[in-house]
């Protein structure tokens, strides 16, 4: 069995690709004794951005604490790191309900996460269109 993160990761950076061709899209891979800052960068004007993403089961739940997707210190650690820098951080958060419904998939910003409990019927966060099995990410993304 596939680790539904790094497919949505994958899905994600292939969807900013594919609707922002003229950019520069990397995702950075996970190894065993290193860090790695953040999931996705994808470089474009008017600003660059750092995505974090997270893919989360919620058969069973009515709601979601947003801290609780990411480990000890690794919120703050990579809010500090955006800012430092001077990058937007975003958490792109998709959410599968089982086999055979839609999965669907939010953003906002990482400074918006710390203390946030989401309903997960209407989550408060904007989402992301399908367009089959497809993310379509349009220009209204620079908008948030």
């Amino acid at each position: 069995m596939t680790n539904p993160g790094y497919n949505f990761e994958n899905e994600l950076l292939n969807a900013l690709r594919d609707n922002f061709p003229n950019t520069f899209s990397y995702r950075f891979k996970q190894s065993k004794m290193s860090s790695q800052p953040f999931d996705l960068l994808f470089l474009s004007q008017p600003k660059a951005t750092v995505i974090e993403c997270k893919s989360k089961d919620i058969r069973g739940r009515k709601t979601l604490k947003l801290e609780q997707l990411f480990r000890e210190g690794q919120l703050e650690g990579e809010i500090n790191r955006a800012e430092r820098y001077r990058l937007r951080g975003m958490l792109f958060l998709e959410l599968r309900a089982g086999r055979g419904r839609t999965k669907r998939c939010y953003y906002d910003y990482l400074y918006n996460v710390s203390g946030t409990t989401i309903n997960l019927a209407n989550p408060s966060m904007v989402e992301v269109e399908r367009e089959g099995s497809e993310y379509l990410i349009e220009d209204e993304f620079w908008e948030v």
